[in-house]
């Protein structure tokens, strides 16, 4: 658990820095409709900037808090006490989609193609005993992970999704006819 705080503390401060350069300017998306227009990581840039500068002695996020509560939750409204994960998720999240650089996004194709059936026999093989075959395997379940995470990037795609998302893939093997079923599933890790 100590070194996934470490990595989150390094991957929030490259976004800080990605955000203090102003190099999200040009992924600002202010047509996607589950965005803020750009609102959120503005107010956050503006909160960064007053920090960084060091002109102030004390700084409030108060308007920062403000959008989050009017914007994203009326959970966040008041000051009533928080989860900080939560909170981050939410805030994370926003920024996410107000840089998501997907614009137009393709509505998805539900047909089995002719990949489909191979796939579902080599899944429901039970002989995994030869170097081939497993060779084979994992080829397979690294198309397909490729694959869906191609797929989840058409959707999703922005600094945020570059530094905190990730691809777990899990294999569930019976313990009786020894079928193998995968799993990719995205991670956030914030």
């Amino acid at each position: 658990e100590f070194c996934s705080h470490i990595f989150n503390i390094f991957m929030f401060y490259l976004l800080l820095l990605i955000i203090l350069a102003k190099q999200y300017v040009k992924d600002i998306n202010k047509l996607n409709p589950l965005g803020h227009g750009g609102v959120i990581v503005e107010a956050f840039a503006q909160f960064l900037k007053q920090i960084w500068t060091g002109k102030q002695s004390s700084i409030s996020p108060t308007r920062l808090k403000s959008l989050i509560g009017e914007k994203i939750t009326s959970m966040f409204m008041g000051f009533n006490q928080h989860d900080a994960q939560e909170f981050m998720s939410f805030f994370l999240d926003a920024i996410h989609e107000d840089l998501n650089r997907n614009e137009n996004k393709p509505k998805l194709d539900y047909k089995k193609t002719d990949n489909d059936s191979d796939e579902k026999e080599l899944f429901e093989e039970s002989d995994f005993s030869s170097e081939e075959k497993r060779l084979h395997l994992e080829n397979l379940l690294k198309e397909k992970a490729d694959e869906m995470w191609k797929q989840y990037r058409l959707f999703n795609d922005s600094i945020v999704n570059d530094l905190f998302y990730g691809q777990f893939k899990s294999i569930l093997t019976c313990p009786h006819c020894y079928k193998v079923r995968p799993s990719f599933i995205i991670l956030h890790y914030y």
